[in-house]
């Protein structure tokens, strides 16, 4: 005669399925995190050689933050965003405003936008929190802060920020940085996107990229390591 299961029986072989699961979903949980970074760090390095592209391209010129579509040294409330330079780079066609972006998708298109980010939404607002570019080097307007603009005057190419991730809460689609607290603002409940909200990828001036700690990023060109990190300017 065939043995059934019992109740009891069945209830604890219930209860070790669930327990098993319980145990192995934070480290799969942390594995899916753990690839998300690591897409997110491709993205910038590919991001970090398209900006060599441009580069060379444009006479050593850094891209505009906003304004590529612009004359001078106008980037204010303007057309073109870097995004769409390197978009132009690496697909092809005529430089368009907000050409990087997707409407339907409600996020950047392609390596502009950061796996690790799980905001969509309008590009002028939450869905445009990707990744921002060196305030210091990327807006032309000397009213602001007289920026470097072309890669050989700057003296530390290797440990110079070009890109990094950033996530600012509300409106705010001019997607630059000149601090560490505009890209991660801790009140607004914006937040540190990789290594569980420990660290954020950096592309570099010469095209390089890796993760670094909150810690190991000055909060601004004043603070220790500011002036390699931001500008060296004044």
């Amino acid at each position: 005669m065939k043995k059934s299961f019992t109740l009891i029986e069945l209830l604890v072989v219930v209860a070790i399925i669930a327990i098993l699961a319980a145990m192995l979903l934070p480290a799969l949980n942390q594995a899916r995190a753990t690839a998300r970074d690591t897409s997110c760090l491709s993205n910038m390095k590919q991001l970090g050689t398209l900006s060599q592209m441009y580069f060379d391209s444009n006479n050593g010129m850094i891209m505009k933050y906003n304004g590529l579509m612009a004359e001078g040294k106008a980037c204010w409330n303007r057309q073109g965003k870097w995004q769409d330079g390197l978009y132009v780079l690496q697909n092809g066609g005529n430089l368009t405003d907000f050409k990087h972006w997707d409407d339907k998708a409600g996020r950047p298109k392609g390596v502009f936008g950061c796996p690790s980010q799980p905001e969509f939404g309008e590009k002028e607002f939450y869905g445009a929190r990707h990744y921002g570019i060196n305030a210091y080097h990327s807006n032309y307007e000397d009213q602001y802060i007289k920026a470097v603009t072309k890669v050989n005057r700057i003296k530390y190419p290797g440990s110079r920020m070009l890109l990094m991730d950033m996530d600012r809460i509300g409106s705010w689609q001019d997607q630059n940085i000149d601090k560490s607290t505009r890209a991660f603002s801790i009140v607004d409940g914006a937040l540190w996107r990789h290594r569980n909200g420990q660290s954020a990828n950096v592309a570099f001036i010469d095209g390089h990229a890796k993760s670094m700690t909150r810690n190991q990023i000055p909060e601004t060109r004043t603070s220790i390591g500011g002036d390699q990190f931001w500008s060296d300017w004044r």
